[in-house]
């Protein structure tokens, strides 16, 4: 927690008083006097009253001085009310107040003053999910940025966050779902689970952007010379030297402001439209003409409680008194359903004249004590700046004059006066104090804007510990933002892209109980991107089956199914044909990984290794066999005994192994098992997508039928040199069903798959299903799902090398009963290194589509049984659900 200082915002002294008393203490003895002497009693009455009024003044501003500059400006804030923002002849105008005047070089504007500004857009830090070291590391960094700024050059920087509405990734993601189904027709429940995917999300969608604004002043030169002489090309030359300073500056800074780019001058004066109108398009404006003009073109008027401006409101608060700071504390208002605009205004000064200042602000303390004048408010005091002294020396500490402004804006007051008075209420929680009243709210708008900064009236000075810990630069990672083939929505309401066929490292873990959304999740992921993945599926039940069969892949129950574990003929044209173009050697994969198919039959589901020489015989064995193709689609297990004896052995240790070999396979042939893997299959692997359900198998046949499918999937992968995924559904009931054949499938993938663009996913809901995974494999799976479950999270977080601040995130997921009352699921989702909260909201077509509720799997199975077309179970299994709502309706009765 950083504590700051709360040396509140000041009026200027003259000769140590407050300006205000100095000019009206004389008054007093005037009056005063003038009372005495006038010899008329009326007359005398009334410089007695006179006398005593600026007296109570007097006292008024000693008492309340803390106070003064706001209430200054909040009369400043009731005459700019009564400027006329046009037409006003020979008198002061609203626009007045506005500096900008024109263009400098290719990225500045120059202001009245004369002064020049330039705007930087950049990154931002994304910190949402980072340790606490990692928070102190950065905030270490930002004060020996703020530590560089030079405190002698009238420099000024604005740090700026906009939090807005913003659907570009929805578009960018409708495009890209066009561009992937270019050779092929898009199944219409696709098309319409990924536009009603948008419209959810699109109203939604918010994105916080930040950019700074460096602003850098030239003092008039004193004396005569200073009013007169060739003005323009004086303030020409000053422009230019003011503009090439700000340029250096610029280098300076740059290394700590990721990502950073100069922003053009055009771009600069659109973006301060965009922040005083937002949602109104830019307009195009004329350089010889005096800017301020052409920007303001409107005045704010009050209306209930904010300030209205084209059917906006916007509620502007400042902060006086800082709260006490955790590093984290500006997401209280950056995940703000309504749009927020905050500006951190510093103005660098030297740390020796900020020492003085304060010592000089002691000592008038200590006489306004001695006086027994405010005895509990200067204690206070003087306590406060000798420690604020004290703590900038012992830490070496920049200081700044600064301002800090939130804007909370929208179409709806009473939203807008919500969200302010809940960020309001947070600060005062943390023992910092918010002004909004009506009449400041007018500076503040005009204040905040970029480039206008320089010339706030509620500079306070602050040590670089609170500063850096002020800064409003957090945004949220987007994910991929030019080919978003996956799209959702985080907690902070930022639309993030996925694009699960460019991840290098293919394999993934989703984790959750039961309710948790799993299914449903990963079921949009699959309606999302399978034209550029092929997924094969593996589940215990038919989760899947509607999804896959909606967009035309192969659905299949194992137990009715005749499966031949060799693969294809034209599978192994494929890798020759792949490897001839270049692919690396993936022919020879391809006869490595049929030999391993067959390590189960000849050396046992436990999957002891071959040995060298066997490992020979099988190897020349399948190339024979597939180097001499038959007629059928593919060769059997019977072929494979006869290449067996017909191929060529180098030593006796070949030739006792093929005898070995032989024998086993023969064998295994002839019991009950083997019979069943004679023939060729009814089983046909769809280019598309592919998914089988082992529900109600077991025993030694479910072991053989999962160990020859799932490698025939992997195989048949690892043969297209394109994307595939093979996905292991229930992870922990195929562990239990058949744990040896499961492991070795999911080392041989996991180790192999990456090569040839295979991954492997793992569903889960466990502990010691995760823990049971090769300790390698586990470090490679960089994409992750983490949905909600009951206990165990520390555990797994662990396993999974998962830092402090996600597993915790994790902790406070809600119960899958307590969210259907929300009408969402949380999830994390981790890709590419970056981890994103999301609130899991999905269109009525999806969860209807991918309903996998226990008590309803009767209906569903009805449904399925009657039609293919996805519309059609949607249809008849909601009909079924009312029928059966109804029946249980009438029995109650």
């Amino acid at each position: 927690m950083i504590s700051a200082f709360n040396k509140r915002i000041e009026p200027k002294r003259v000769a140590g008083l407050p300006e205000p008393v100095f000019f009206a203490a004389p008054g007093v003895i005037v009056f005063a006097v003038m009372a005495v002497l006038m010899p008329i009693v009326p007359v005398k009455i009334v410089f007695a009253i006179a006398a005593g009024g600026t007296l109570f003044f007097i006292a008024d501003v000693l008492r309340w001085y803390d106070y003064w500059l706001i209430r200054k400006s909040m009369e400043r804030g009731k005459e700019r009310k009564k400027l006329p923002s046009w037409g006003g002849k020979n008198q002061k105008t609203y626009v007045d107040g506005f500096t900008w005047q024109t263009r400098i070089g290719d990225h500045g504007l120059i202001h009245q003053g004369p002064c020049v500004s330039v705007a930087i857009e950049w990154a931002g830090v994304q910190d949402r999910h980072w340790s606490s070291d990692e928070r102190q590391n950065e905030h270490r960094r930002r004060v020996a940025l703020l530590r560089t700024l030079s405190d002698e050059l009238g420099l000024s920087v604005e740090n700026h966050l906009v939090r807005e509405r913003d659907s570009s990734l929805a578009d960018a993601y409708l495009r890209e779902c066009q561009q992937m189904h270019r050779s092929l027709a898009i199944p219409p429940i696709v098309q319409d689970v990924r536009e009603q995917l948008v419209q959810t999300y699109r109203p939604l969608a918010r994105t916080n952007r930040v950019f700074t604004v460096l602003c850098l002043a030239a003092p008039r030169k004193a004396g005569l010379m200073g009013w007169i002489g060739p003005q323009m090309r004086r303030r020409n030359r000053t422009a230019q030297d003011l503009y090439a300073g700000l340029m250096e500056v610029f280098k300076t800074v740059k290394a700590d402001f990721p990502g950073a780019q100069l922003m053009s001058s055009e771009d600069y004066q659109a973006r301060i439209q965009t922040i005083r109108q937002p949602y109104s398009e830019p307009h195009p404006v004329e350089w010889r003409f005096n800017l301020a003009d052409q920007l303001v073109t409107q005045k704010p008027d009050l209306e209930d409680g904010c300030l209205a401006l084209n059917d906006r409101y916007y509620l502007p608060v400042l902060l006086q008194s800082y709260p006490d700071l955790p590093l984290d504390w500006t997401l209280s208002f950056l995940e703000a359903p309504v749009d927020v605009h905050a500006c951190q205004i510093l103005l660098p000064k030297p740390v020796d004249k900020a020492m003085d200042e304060a010592r000089k602000q002691s000592d008038y303390e200590s006489e306004t004590l001695s006086k027994k004048r405010g005895a509990d408010k200067a204690i206070a005091k003087i306590r406060e700046s000798a420690t604020y002294r004290e703590y900038v020396i012992r830490h070496n500490l920049p200081v700044a004059d600064n301002a800090y402004i939130v804007t909370f804006s929208g179409t709806s007051p009473d939203e807008v006066k919500f969200q302010a008075s809940r960020f309001k209420r947070n600060v005062h929680k943390n023992q910092g104090l918010i002004r909004d009243n009506e009449d400041l709210q007018r500076d503040l708008f005009e204040i905040r804007l970029p480039g206008l900064g320089r010339n706030t009236f509620f500079a306070r000075e602050d040590h670089g510990d609170t500063l850096a810990a002020m800064m409003p630069v957090t945004t949220f990672a987007q994910g991929n933002t030019k080919n978003p083939e996956s799209l959702r929505i985080t907690s902070s309401g930022q639309l993030v892209g996925f694009a699960p066929s460019k991840v290098e490292v293919p394999h993934e873990l989703v984790v959750a109980q039961t309710g948790g959304g799993k299914d449903t999740q990963f079921g949009l992921k699959f309606l999302e991107t399978y034209p550029r993945i092929r997924y094969d599926i593996i589940e215990m039940g038919n989760s899947y089956q509607a999804a896959v069969e909606a967009v035309g892949g192969s659905y299949c129950r194992a137990k009715e199914q005749v499966i031949n574990p060799m693969a294809g003929y034209d599978e192994y044209q494929s890798a020759k044909d792949l490897a001839a173009r270049g692919h690396g050697t993936i022919d020879g994969d391809f006869i490595r990984s049929q030999s391993d198919t067959l390590a189960p039959i000849f050396k046992g589901l436990a999957g002891n290794p071959y040995t060298r020489a066997e490992e020979v015989c099988v190897n020349r064995a399948v190339r024979h066999l597939y180097d001499n193709p038959g007629e059928q689609p593919a060769p059997t297990l019977p072929l494979v005994l006869d290449a067996l004896g017909a191929i060529d052995v180098s030593s006796e240790a070949q030739e006792s192994a093929r005898a070995q070999l032989r024998e086993e396979l023969f064998e295994f042939l002839e019991t009950e098992t083997g019979k069943a893997f004679r023939a060729q299959d009814q089983f046909t692997i769809s280019p598309i997508a592919n998914a089988i359900d082992f529900g109600g198998f077991s025993g030694e046949l479910f072991k053989y039928y999962m160990t020859f499918m799932v490698v025939r999937l992997a195989t048949n992968a690892m043969s297209r040199g394109a994307r595939s995924q093979i996905v292991l559904n229930e992870y922990k009931m195929l562990l239990q069903n058949a744990g040896d054949p499961i492991r070795w499938i999911t080392l041989t993938i996991d180790r192999m798959g990456r090569k040839d663009w295979v991954g492997l996913t793992r569903i889960t809901q466990g502990l010691e299903e995760i823990q049971s995974v090769d300790p390698e494999s586990l470090s490679s799976i960089q994409n992750r799902t983490l949905l909600s479950r009951s206990d165990a999270h520390a555990a797994i977080g662990e396993v999974l090398q998962m830092p402090p601040s996600i597993v915790s995130a994790w902790q406070g997921f809600g119960s899958p009963d307590v969210m259907d009352s929300k009408g969402y699921r949380e999830a994390l989702v981790q890709e590419l290194g970056d981890w994103h909260k999301l609130y899991l909201k999905f269109p009525r077509i999806l969860l209807d589509l991918m309903n996998t509720r226990g008590e309803d799997k009767p209906l569903r199975e009805k449904a399925f049984e009657a039609t293919k077309d996805p519309y059609e179970r949607i249809e008849l299994f909601n009909r079924l659900k009312k029928e059966r709502e109804a029946n249980e309706t009438e029995s109650l009765i």
